[in-house]
């Protein structure tokens, strides 16, 4: 547990993490505040992902010091997600991600698997 988001942003980065908010997409002319879509993110090295409620999104004191911004490109007409279903959808397409850029399927050693089991 953190105090606060600067200490939590803090530690994350000591730990090698690269860190993104979950964002709204922008209209398409504003490219300036243009999330960058999942997809597009890279998951071959320490990435943690921020989620805020659904009400107001991820605080202004942990975004501004956040890496940048994501976004999930929706189509049709969805406009968004609950914040459970978005998080599910993150997580399974950054170990998608993961698993393809680095060629394994866990970043846990064989010693740590064996403790676990």
């Amino acid at each position: 547990r953190h105090d606060t988001p600067h200490d939590c942003l803090q530690d994350l980065r000591e730990k090698g993490f690269r860190v993104y908010c979950a964002k709204p997409e922008a209209p398409a002319h504003d490219v300036a505040t243009r999330p960058v879509p999942l997809t597009e993110l890279d998951f071959s090295s320490k990435t943690a992902l921020v989620f805020g409620n659904e009400n107001i999104g991820v605080s202004p004191q942990l975004s501004a010091g956040a890496d940048g911004d994501f976004t999930i490109h929706m189509f049709g007409l969805t406009e968004s997600l609950n914040v459970s279903v978005a998080a599910a959808v993150c997580m399974h397409w950054g170990r998608y991600s993961r698993t393809a850029a680095l060629g394994v399927t866990t970043d846990l050693s064989e010693e740590d698997s064996k403790a676990l089991l």
